[in-house]
């Protein structure tokens, strides 16, 4: 099911893990994104504020529903968030927002003049996404038991991304094939937030992705690798530019492998459990699309800024950062 989205080079490769055993998802119906709307102020207990009030709305990142009883503080003052998820605090330019709530994780965010719906992230989804799962595969967490995430979430800006296939793989059917059907359904779960395209060159402003078969790659040479996907992000890590090596043309023409790099050149990281097509062993060959907690991940992604730290924290990302790139590559299953 689809939901509603509302200057140093570094290199690092990370190499595939396995754990965990899946849960059985069910699909949620719906989620926003943070909006820049502006809701009417509901009466709060404490009455009016002298200095600057702001209302806002706290929402479920998942199912868009509203918030109660969440526990917000801003300038050592707390307040709680009413049956309609409404709350109202005193705002300046730079306050600083904390938000605990039940079933989610915290939240630490700066209340921004465009800031009126603020989304929660679950803490844990019936789709099977949980704090493990959130940490692997939007963090990058690599760590035994995931309690902490070694990344920022890095994505894909909103916008169009090309991919440019080799010569070698343009005039294979069943590799293109694969690739825009790959390209498809990973729009398809953005809904058009991302639009992946295939194109014979770099077109201005979308993000290009070379694709290409590479045997002599040396990750894949080193690791044994059935792709490998490299990513250069900019200070706040967007992902500005990326890549994916393929062993062979027949993985190209394999839609899990496909599926599995493209989820990376979005922005995931590796799962731990069998049934996710970011799972790093030879079961993502029976696979055929992200699942609902993958898609439940995509979407939350798109809901945060590039830079977003775990478990939920997006305090300086707004702030003007390095222009130098950095790199990162990603080395996946050979069948």
């Amino acid at each position: 099911m689809r939901w509603l989205l509302a200057p140093l080079l570094v290199a690092f490769t990370v190499a595939c893990d396995h754990g965990g055993s899946a849960l059985s998802p069910t699909a949620p119906t719906g989620f926003p994104a943070d909006s820049t709307g502006s809701p009417a102020a509901s009466a709060d207990s404490r009455g009016a504020f002298r200095d600057s009030p702001r209302a806002i709305n706290l929402v479920s990142g998942e199912t868009g529903l509203p918030v109660a009883g969440a526990r917000v503080s801003v300038s050592g003052q707390g307040f709680t968030s009413d049956s309609a998820g409404h709350v109202v605090v005193p705002s300046t330019a730079s306050s600083e927002l904390g938000i605990d709530a039940t079933g989610y994780l915290d939240r630490r965010t700066t209340l921004s003049s465009s800031s009126n719906v603020l989304t929660l992230w679950p803490r844990l989804s019936p789709t099977g996404l949980d704090e493990e799962a959130t940490a692997r595969i939007v963090y990058g967490c690599g760590a035994e038991g995931c309690i902490t995430g070694a990344e920022e979430l890095s994505r894909l800006p909103r916008g169009t991304a090309v991919l440019i296939p080799s010569r070698e793989i343009q005039a294979d059917p069943r590799a293109m094939e694969a690739l825009e059907e790959g390209a498809r359904r990973l729009s398809e779960t953005t809904l058009g937030n991302v639009t992946l395209e295939l194109a014979s060159g770099p077109r201005p402003g979308a993000v290009s992705v070379a694709v290409k078969v590479d045997l002599r790659d040396p990750v894949i040479q080193a690791q044994g690798a059935g792709a490998v996907t490299r990513r250069d992000l900019n200070g706040s890590s967007e992902i500005v530019r990326a890549s994916v090596s393929f062993r062979s043309l027949d993985l190209v023409r394999r839609l899990p492998l496909v599926l599995h790099e493209l989820g990376h050149v979005f922005g995931l990281g590796h799962s731990g459990r069998a049934s996710d097509i970011m799972w790093t062993g030879p079961e993502i060959y029976s696979l055929h699309d992200f699942s609902a907690r993958e898609q439940l991940a995509i979407g939350l992604m798109l809901q945060r800024v590039p830079g977003n730290r775990l478990p939920d924290d997006d305090r300086g990302t707004l702030t003007v950062r390095t222009k130098a790139l950095r790199s990162a590559s990603i080395a996946c299953p050979n069948p």
